[in-house]
């Protein structure tokens, strides 16, 4: 079965429906559109993506099986002292982050919540959350592409087939 044809397949599946079991979460996403929510704590905004109406899931783009399937900081049995120094890390990630002039000029002031820890796993530093998208473009670009620390690129796997029981 083709890339194109697992996509057919999986929307297929979606607009009849048929939804397979392993398959959980829900999420409204559409590219552009967000809505301001308030925490309900008093203790600020989001920014959460909306579509009107509609079932979109939660993916996990990866290129092979992790099982089990960990975020970064504890991958690979980590010594308490590694988890201290990730956390040390992120704690000085954090502080440079507050200081950003778009911090603290636009989104604190406006009181919008900033994920420092979810930033922070895209700039590279170990962090406890797992990445997980509504976008199925996206998962199938992350699983099928492989990436390259020593040019920091991705390149695409040329043979892939995937079959579909």
């Amino acid at each position: 079965m083709t890339l194109y044809e697992v996509i057919q397949y999986i929307n297929k599946a979606l607009n009849e429906g048929k939804f397979p079991l392993d398959w959980v979460g829900t999420v409204h996403s559409y590219i552009g559109k967000f809505e301001i929510i308030n925490s309900g704590t008093g203790n600020g905004k989001y920014l959460m993506p909306i579509t009107p109406g509609g079932l979109h899931f939660l993916y996990r783009g990866q290129n092979k099986e992790f099982a089990p399937c960990l975020p970064s900081i504890y991958r690979n049995n980590p010594s308490e002292a590694e988890i201290f120094v990730e956390r040390m890390r992120l704690t000085i990630f954090k502080r440079m982050l507050n200081s950003h002039p778009i911090v603290t000029g636009f989104f604190r002031p406006n009181d919008y919540y900033v994920d420092e820890e979810g930033l922070a796993q895209h700039y590279g530093l170990k962090t406890s959350i797992l990445d997980l998208t509504s976008n199925l473009n996206v998962a199938l670009f992350f699983a099928t592409c492989k990436y390259d620390s020593n040019s920091d690129m991705y390149s695409c796997y040329n043979d892939l087939l995937v079959e579909l029981n």
